[in-house]
């Protein structure tokens, strides 16, 4: 547990994996891994980085403070990436990017992105893919890299659409280069 400092996890061939009902506290880590990323983080604590040839699952926790997530960049050659931030999930500057095959994110207590820097990313990297969010408040995403596919929600029960406010927030979506279709 370190409150300031520099946490770095790498795993050049394998997995990086937090078990059970363990998570990091304090800096936010730096993730290097070959193959599959699984951690639970504290909220709140600077922008986080991953780099995976796997799966990408983050949980954030708020022990003293939201359980909110600013994202670096999170990058899959290779898998999917799942987002499970409480409280929101934002980028920390207009480089951050989630990129992966599936991303799907979940906030059920705030919001996706901002209107002055939505949140970017580049999905469907492995053309089986899209993106699939559910927020309390609003949803600002664009897509950085070709079409914006819609996908159907698989790490959250009764999904009513892709992409959903609970709370009737304003959705956003764009794309830079393509169109946003139904995956």
């Amino acid at each position: 547990n370190t409150s300031t400092g520099t946490t770095n996890l790498t795993s050049a061939l394998g997995d990086v994996t937090v078990a059970g009902s363990s998570a990091i506290f304090g800096a936010t880590p730096t993730v290097t891994a070959g193959d599959d990323v699984r951690i639970a983080i504290e909220g709140d604590k600077g922008p986080l980085d991953v780099t995976a040839g796997g799966d990408i699952r983050v949980d954030v926790i708020g022990e003293t403070g939201p359980a909110s997530l600013t994202v670096g960049v999170i990058t899959t050659t290779n898998g999917n990436v799942f987002l499970n931030a409480p409280d929101g999930v934002e980028g920390d500057d207009s480089n951050s990017c989630v990129e992966g095959n599936l991303i799907q994110i979940l906030t059920i207590n705030g919001s996706v992105g901002t209107s002055t820097l939505p949140l970017a990313i580049n999905s469907d990297v492995n053309e089986t893919g899209g993106l699939a969010i559910r927020a309390e408040g609003n949803i600002f995403v664009t897509e950085k890299a070709g079409d914006l596919k819609l996908a159907q929600p698989t790490e959250w029960a009764t999904p009513l659409a892709s992409i959903e406010s609970t709370d009737d927030g304003t959705i956003t979506l764009r794309t830079t280069d393509g169109s946003i279709v139904d995956a």
